[in-house]
């Protein structure tokens, strides 16, 4: 682990290799979370349940099928995930406001937790804003989405905006290609 944990944001349209990327980075950690809404992804690693005391404990990759309050739940003192890697599949599901608070709860802490975050969707206007304050890098594949929709919200706007154009042109022969942005 790193000194200071890492919030990297990842986003691509759908085929163009983010959960890819995204298992070979936590592959070789001792510890990595997948929460995602979807029932068919992330299937062959082992369900949890993060309201089961010391859920956190274990070692490799594990999946949780987000629900509702898995959020609070991964969050809850004395038993929050830490020392490792916990992965927001399809960040649009998190764009809640009582959902926002309870992220903003772990990404506060993710230094003092040793955890780093990977936000992953497939466009930076489906990333709730929350985690832009955050942001350390973004991992940007082929995506067609519309980056004015969140002008407002990042002070990277223009950067962000050029390696759009940038990846999407290298896209046209590379449907893998992706490029990093990083914020510091």
């Amino acid at each position: 682990m790193r000194k200071n944990p890492l919030l990297t944001i990842i986003v691509g349209a759908t085929n163009t290799g983010k959960t890819t990327l995204i298992r070979k980075t936590v592959e070789k950690r001792n510890r990595a979370l997948a929460i995602t809404p979807h029932f068919n992804e992330w299937t062959d690693f082992e369900n949890i349940n993060p309201v089961n005391k010391g859920f956190w404990k274990f070692k490799g990759i594990k999946r949780i099928q987000a629900y509702k309050d898995v959020i609070k739940d991964i969050n809850k003192q004395d038993n929050f995930f830490r020392n490792g890697v916990i992965i927001f599949e399809e960040a649009r599901f998190y764009i809640k406001p009582r959902v926002e608070e309870a992220i903003e709860q772990i990404l506060i802490a993710r230094d003092q937790r040793k955890t780093d975050i990977i936000v992953a969707a497939h466009g930076i206007t489906l990333i709730p804003p929350i985690f832009f304050s955050y942001a350390d890098m973004f991992v940007m594949f082929r995506t067609q989405d519309n980056l004015q929709k969140r002008k407002k919200d990042l002070i990277w706007f223009e950067e962000l905006q050029e390696l759009q154009n940038k990846v999407n042109n290298q896209a046209k022969t590379d449907p893998h290609y992706y490029d990093i942005f990083k914020t510091k």
